[in-house]
């Protein structure tokens, strides 16, 4: 039986995307063609069976997608009219927000060199909960870079801190860091920093290891690669189909607890430092220098959660990271963060979540 050709033609390149792409493609016997993802270079005269593409900024690839006849599937933000295949803005500004008020922020900043629809999200939930949002786009037309860096080292400097800040991407929060550290601003003490793309080689080689939402290129390549099956056999897709993140990758710049009281820091210190141990509430409260009921009421005011709930809270979020990136046994995955017993953590689990881990881990894969 003939293998299905697939071309892989991308005019912007995310290796995760590949990887995705690639897990469907030795699991369905596809033989793909990926070098134009690599050079950019359009084939004249191919004749395969599917297409994955994405069309950005060059004109030859807007054209190759609307003109072809193949089934294809588009990743990213224009689909004329193709099935497409991208991450989802709205769920990752969410999760920026709520890493941010877990971390105990109450200043915030958006920043891009254009308006974004992550910002506008950013904004429009952090006001659903009661908080305000400065958006830090250049105000110049012609995006005069020097003007627009001494502008923002005058905002940053002028804004309440603790500050966390969230970028639409790697590239400008990394910018972000370096006016930063150019003007003495410390990070993550003054200004926190948080990405999107979790791109290690940018986030770990800026001025401080930058933390980053992960969008799951992961899933985009291997969801795009699925909808591309379904299309080839005449199944009904989806038109638009918006994977959501998988997780933030903490790292140095907002490695911060940012709550007024420093008794609720040091006990958010400690559970951040020891959460995959097997801590309880009493070493917790050991921790501090007040007594167990005045932490238990101070922790619950300033987090909104008890200190047991906050333990189990960080657990089960490394948890689903875990379960997402690893093929790691349930009962390891349980006893590395932090759960003693595996039928606790099954109950734990299933109350939070709705559903056992085995099938939690399916069904993200699905």
């Amino acid at each position: 039986m003939k293998r299905p050709q697939i071309l892989l033609a991308l005019d912007w390149y995310h290796p995760n995307i590949h990887r995705g792409v690639a897990l469907f493609a030795k699991e369905h016997n596809w033989h793909l063609s990926s070098k134009t993802a690599f050079h950019h270079k359009l084939p004249t005269d191919w004749t395969g069976d599917g297409i994955i593409a994405s069309a950005g900024a060059r004109k030859e690839f807007r054209d190759f997608v609307e003109n072809s006849t193949l089934p294809l599937v588009t990743i990213g933000r224009t689909c004329f009219g193709k099935p497409l295949v991208r991450d989802d803005n709205d769920k990752i500004s969410e999760m920026a927000v709520n890493y941010f008020l877990n971390q105990g922020f109450r200043n915030f900043a958006f920043y891009y060199e254009t308006p974004h629809s992550r910002g506008e999200r950013f904004a429009e939930v952090l006001r659903e909960k009661g908080k305000e949002c400065t958006l830090l786009f250049p105000t110049d037309k012609q995006f005069l870079w020097e003007k627009n860096w001494q502008r923002l080292k005058s905002k940053l400097k002028s804004l309440p801190k603790p500050l966390a800040v969230f970028c639409a991407d790697d590239n400008t929060a990394v910018e972000i860091l370096e006016i930063c550290y150019d003007s003495g601003i410390k990070m993550p003490e003054e200004v926190a920093v948080l990405g999107v793309h979790n791109d290690p080689i940018i986030c770990e080689n800026s001025v401080i290891p930058l933390s980053s939402v992960d969008n799951n290129h992961f899933q985009i390549g291997y969801k795009a690669a699925e909808q591309l099956y379904k299309l080839m056999n005449d199944e009904e897709v989806e038109p638009e189909l918006y994977i959501p993140p998988s997780h933030v990758e903490e790292r140095l710049s907002t490695d911060i607890v940012a709550f007024e009281n420093i008794e609720v820091v040091k006990a958010m210190r400690f559970i951040k430092t020891h959460y995959m141990e097997p801590i309880s509430v009493d070493d917790v409260v050991a921790s501090t220098s007040i007594s167990r009921r005045t932490l238990y009421t101070v922790f619950k005011e300033q987090v909104g959660r008890t200190i047991h709930n906050e333990i189990l809270r960080q657990r089960l979020r490394q948890v689903e990271v875990e379960l997402e990136q690893t093929d790691k046994a349930v009962k390891d995955i349980a006893r590395d963060c932090g759960f003693q017993h595996v039928r606790v953590f099954n109950s734990v689990f299933k109350k939070n979540y709705g559903v056992t881990p085995n099938s939690w881990r399916k069904q993200f894969k699905a």
